[in-house]
């Protein structure tokens, strides 16, 4: 499926104000130095990691889509970008040895992922981290409408579908079910959710703050 959403996932993230402001508040979460080295799960075609790249020592980028990362490497060998390393695998059985980075991304990735799977992977993460070592996330973050954040998103995001008209209200209607069934590809969790499956993992400190829309970002240390 992902292989064959390249590129209108191209399309939706590149020159989108939204997705500019998402990927500047998890550069600046993420304090990288030039002596780390980074991982960034569900990397698509390199949104966030080519430029993380020029303000690292070396990023790890994984993606379940062989042909998105195809596409970071050709960006990659077109900016004469070096210090980028690619894998293809599936999240929920990637595997690290402990204390392997200095810092750990994440962007519009891991909302497609069962909550068990998020707190395995989060409880992971916490390994492959070296002390001190930093975990950013940036997704879309709302619940099942528990609060007033989660109510305004899901009337705004109701408001911009009816007025497309009736293929906005088929897609709504569609979209609501799949909510209510927690069915199909977007799983997203709410920020209590995060901070709690941050927290069980053993990260200190783990913070939320809103971006715009539906995106969120948690941000937590490893502390040994």
């Amino acid at each position: 499926m992902w292989n064959r959403r390249t590129d209108s996932w191209e399309h939706q993230v590149e020159g989108s104000p939204a997705f500019e402001q998402i990927r500047w508040e998890l550069m600046v979460a993420s304090e990288l130095k030039r002596t780390d080295r980074v991982l960034d799960l569900g990397a698509g075609t390199g949104f966030i990691t080519l430029p993380i790249s020029s303000k690292a020592h070396e990023v790890v980028a994984v993606d379940v889509s062989e042909k998105m990362l195809d596409v970071l490497r050709v960006k990659a060998t077109e900016q004469g970008i070096t210090n980028v390393t690619h894998m293809v695998a599936d999240l929920t059985e990637l595997s690290f040895p402990d204390n392997s980075f200095d810092v750990i991304v994440s962007s519009y990735a891991l909302h497609h992922l069962r909550d068990d799977d998020k707190e395995r992977l989060m409880s992971s993460c916490q390994r492959w981290l070296r002390p001190g070592g930093r975990i950013v996330i940036a997704d879309m973050m709302f619940g099942r409408l528990a609060t007033q954040r989660d109510r305004r998103i899901a009337l705004a995001k109701t408001t911009r579908l009816v007025r497309k008209g009736p293929a906005g209200v088929w897609r709504l209607g569609k979209n609501a079910i799949r909510f209510g069934l927690r069915s199909g590809t977007e799983l997203p969790a709410s920020p209590e959710f995060w901070l709690m499956a941050l927290n069980i993992a053993g990260f200190r400190e783990p913070q939320f703050r809103e971006i715009v829309a539906e995106a969120g970002l948690v941000r937590a240390t490893v502390y040994r």
